[in-house]
């Protein structure tokens, strides 16, 4: 719900949110065991399977990625040792300038840290 909430404030221009020229919400709970972050993304996003492949998305990817965020929603719902891209991105292995926010109930991941939050933005969400 809380990735939602961020890529719907960010449609509705988000003061905190504007530095992001892309937003992308992978509900983790679709993804199947051997997936690339580009496959994801375009699984998840409507229309993107007839306009784009995966070295389209990519490139768009690294080509803007201090411009965009990926919102990777329900950690908890995936097998990690069967999605190595997964945590690839996670990690920053995929792309190190690219702006990640991952959630997960809160008895499986305990450790989280906010890098681009001023304080008032972290308030609101």
């Amino acid at each position: 719900m809380w990735t939602k909430k961020i890529a719907f404030h960010w449609c509705t221009e988000e003061p905190a949110l504007q530095r992001f020229k892309l937003v992308f919400r992978v509900a983790l709970g679709h993804v199947k065991p051997g997936m690339t972050v580009e496959d994801i993304i375009i699984a998840e996003t409507t229309g993107f399977k007839r306009r784009y492949n995966s070295d389209d998305i990519k490139n768009v990817l690294h080509k803007y990625a201090k411009q965009t965020l990926v919102l990777l929603d329900g950690l908890d719902e995936i097998n990690l040792e069967n999605n190595e891209d997964i945590m690839d991105i996670i990690k920053g292995g995929f792309c190190d300038e690219l702006n990640i926010i991952v959630t997960s109930r809160q008895e499986v991941v305990t450790t989280a840290e906010i890098f681009w939050f001023s304080l008032s933005d972290a308030r609101v969400y």
